[in-house]
C-alpha cells in the first residue's frame, strides 16, 4: 500500500486538494514518514525531529505553536491528532486555542482531526455529543469516504437530522446509493417538515420497501406494509437434470463424498454457484440449494439461495433443521423461536460441527467457558462434548440467549448484539441520557462485526417468523425502543 502511495502522489490525477487531504489524514494518524513525502509534493517542508518533539508532549506544543506558514499547519494537525489519540476529552477542550489565528479551511482541518479520532474511538471514548459538532464544524472540506461514513453514524447516533444530510452529501456516489444511505437519508428528510422533503422521503421509502434486506423491511414499516411470504420458485426437472450435468457443481458433491477437506469443497461450491450467478441462472442455483438442502448440507444451500436475483425460496435460504427441538427449548427459555433461528443462522448456517477461531463451537457457537455456565445454572455437569451434540446445544444456546434478554432490558436487538459482542458492551453501548429507536442503537454499533451481525439476525428472525406460521411480519416491532442505560447495571 505504501509503495501505491507513493506512485499515486506522482500521478497527474491527483489534484493539490486530493495531496492535502491525504496530508492531514497521515499527520492526523501519526504516520510521520509518509506525511513528509506527501508534503515535499505540496511544497511544504517538514521536520522528522519536530515530529517527533511533538509527538513527546503535543497538548504543550498546542499552547504555544507558531501559525505561520503551511509547515505550522500542519504540525497543528500532528499535534492535535497525536493529543486527540491519548486524551480525547484534553485534546477537545485544548482545540479552541489551536484554532485561533489560523485559515477557516486549517481550523476545519482541525475540528476534523479531533471529529475523526473520537468517532472511531468510541469503544475507548463512548459516544461524545461533542464529536458531532465537531465534524458539523468541519463541514465544507473534502471528506474521505470513511470520514462520511464516521460523520453520518454520529449524525444517527444523535438523532441529528440534518447533519445526516450534509455526512450523506458528502459521500461519493456510490455510497450514497447503497440502501443503508438512501434509508437514512429518508429517515432524515422524514422529520421535516416542509412538504417536499416529506414526497422525497416517502418516494426513497417506496423504493427500498421492494427489497427484503434489512433496510428494505426498515423501509417497509415506513410505507405501511408487511412482510408476506412471495411466490416461491421450485426447481423443475429439467433444472434437476441440468444440474447433474454441471461440472462445476459435481466437483463440489463429489468432493463431499470422499470427505475432501471442507476448505476445498466450499471453494468449489463457491466457485460453482458464481459461474451460475454470472449467467443470471437462478434456476440452477436453487437447483443445487434443493439437493443440498434435502443432504442435510444447509450452509451451502443458504450460500447458493442467497445469490440468486430474481428467483427465490425461502425454503431453502432459511432452512428450518431440528424444528421440534428448537422451538420446544426457545419456548421453554421464554423466548422467540424464529429469533433464535435468526442467531442459528448467522452463527454456523447450521453446521453441527462449526468451529470458530476462538473456540466457539456448534449450531449456536457457545464459548465453553459460557456453556460450563449455563450447565451449572441448570444443575447439569458440563461435558466438552455435548456441545457438538444438537440437541444440547441448542438448549444451551436458547437458555443463555434468554439470559441475556434478561439482562438486557429483555430487548432482543441488545440482546442479539451481547450474544456477539458480550452483554457488558452491548449495555455500554445504550444511551445515557435519553432513549433511542433500535436502528439509531444498530447503526452505530461501534464494531462493524458487531453491527452486521445484529442488522443479519433480526433481518433473519423476520423471514423466519413467516416460515414459523407467525403471520406477516414487520420488523420494526421486533426492534423495540432502546431505553436508557443503567449506570447501576
Amino acid at each position: 500500500c505504501q509503495g501505491l502511495g507513493r506512485l499515486m502522489l506522482s500521478s497527474p490525477l491527483l489534484t493539490n486538494v486530493d495531496r492535502q487531504q491525504r496530508l492531514y489524514a497521515l499527520l492526523r494518524a501519526g504516520q510521520s514518514g509518509q506525511a513528509i513525502a506527501t508534503a515535499q509534493t505540496l511544497g511544504v517542508s517538514l521536520s522528522l525531529a519536530q515530529l517527533n518533539q511533538i509527538q513527546a508532549d503535543p497538548l504543550n506544543y498546542l499552547w504555544a505553536a507558531p501559525k505561520n506558514n503551511a509547515a505550522d499547519h500542519a504540525y497543528l494537525v500532528f499535534a492535535i491528532g497525536r493529543a486527540a489519540n491519548t486524551d480525547l476529552t484534553s485534546a477537545i477542550q485544548t482545540l479552541p486555542k489551536a484554532l485561533q489565528g489560523v485559515p477557516v479551511d486549517v481550523q476545519k482541518y482541525l475540528n476534523r482531526a479531533v471529529g475523526y479520532i473520537g468517532g472511531t474511538t468510541v469503544m475507548k471514548n463512548n459516544f461524545n455529543r461533542e464529536v458531532l459538532n465537531l465534524f458539523d464544524a468541519s463541514y465544507g472540506v473534502p471528506f474521505t469516504p470513511e470520514e462520511a461514513e464516521i460523520y453520518a453514524r454520529q449524525a444517527v447516533r444523535f438523532g441529528s437530522w440534518e447533519s445526516v444530510i450534509r455526512a450523506i452529501d458528502s459521500m461519493s456516489v456510490s455510497q450514497q446509493q447503497e440502501d443503508r444511505w438512501q434509508y437514512w437519508l429518508a429517515r432524515a428528510y422524514e422529520q421535516r417538515t416542509d412538504s417536499a422533503s416529506q414526497r422525497t422521503s416517502k418516494e426513497i421509502f417506496k423504493k427500498l420497501a421492494e427489497g427484503t434486506g434489512y433496510h428494505n423491511l426498515l423501509a417497509k414499516d415506513h410505507v405501511g406494509q408487511t412482510y408476506n411470504l412471495s411466490s416461491s420458485y421450485e426447481p423443475s426437472n429439467k433444472d434437476i437434470q441440468r444440474l447433474s450435468q454441471d461440472i462445476h457443481f459435481n466437483r463440489a458433491f463429489a468432493l463431499r463424498d470422499i470427505n475432501a477437506p471442507v476448505t476445498y469443497i466450499n471453494r468449489e461450491w463457491n466457485w460453482a454457484v458464481r459461474q451460475a450467478y454470472l449467467k443470471h441462472d437462478d434456476e440452477l442455483i436453487l437447483a443445487a440449494a434443493k439437493r443440498a438442502t434435502d443432504m442435510g448440507w444447509y450452509d451451502r444451500a443458504i450460500y447458493a439461495a442467497d445469490r440468486t436475483v430474481s428467483k427465490s425460496n425461502h425454503l431453502y435460504g432459511y432452512a428450518t433443521p431440528h424444528r421440534g427441538y428448537v422451538v420446544s427449548h426457545s419456548q421453554n427459555a421464554g423466548i422467540d423461536p424464529a429469533w433464535a433461528y435468526g442467531i442459528m443462522r448467522q452463527e454456523s448456517r447450521f453446521n453441527t460441527a462449526a468451529r470458530s477461531h476462538v473456540g466457539a463451537g456448534g449450531l449456536m457457537q457457545i464459548m465453553p467457558e459460557t456453556a460450563k455456565l449455563v450447565a451449572r445454572k441448570m444443575g447439569e455437569t458440563y461435558n466438552p462434548a455435548a456441545l457438538s451434540d444438537m440437541n444440547v446445544n441448542i438448549r444451551y444456546g436458547t437458555y443463555y440467549l434468554s439470559t441475556i434478554q434478561s439482562q438486557l432490558s429483555n430487548n432482543a436487538v441488545i440482546a442479539t448484539a451481547g450474544y456477539n459482542a458480550g452483554p457488558n458492551r452491548a449495555r455500554r453501548w445504550q444511551p445515557e441520557y435519553q432513549t433511542i429507536a433500535a436502528d439509531q442503537y444498530t447503526e452505530t454499533i461501534p464494531l462493524s462485526e458487531t453491527r452486521d451481525y445484529v442488522k443479519h439476525v433480526m433481518t433473519n428472525a423476520v423471514h423466519y417468523g413467516l416460515l414459523l406460521g407467525q403471520g406477516p411480519q414487520s420488523i420494526g416491532k421486533r426492534m423495540q425502543v432502546i431505553p436508557m442505560r443503567n449506570v447501576t447495571q
